[in-house]
């Protein structure tokens, strides 16, 4: 990534087979309120001379953010693991269903 970036992350993706997409972002010292972003996607290509890596596709965008990090990337094809119903819900509003009382009775979940 060269001198130009103080801090640097990145996440792969398996996508099936032998492809994947590797999503990498960097944050530029010299500021601007602007970020990369690099997504490529390839495939491992086995042929008789052996393993090379095969690009499909790569892009590089500029957004409008700045101190962010890839932590994680995901597959769209995956389970989806969001939270849903009573897990969505805050401690106040679980204890207050749980104990059917609340300070406020906004707080109160019934």
């Amino acid at each position: 990534m060269g001198e130009r970036f103080d801090r640097y992350s990145e996440y792969m993706v398996h996508l099936g087979n032998l492809e994947f997409c590797r999503v990498c972002t960097a944050f530029d010292h010299c500021g601007g309120g602007r970020q990369p972003i690099w997504i490529t996607t390839f495939q491992i290509v086995d042929t008789q001379g052996g393993n090379h890596i095969k690009t499909l596709h790569s892009a590089v965008f500029d957004v409008d953010l700045t101190n962010y990090y890839i932590y994680y990337s995901f597959n769209p094809d995956c389970e989806d693991n969001e939270p849903k119903g009573e897990e969505t819900k805050g401690p106040q509003e679980k204890r207050c269903k749980r104990k059917k009382r609340c300070k406020r009775k906004r707080d109160c979940i019934e």
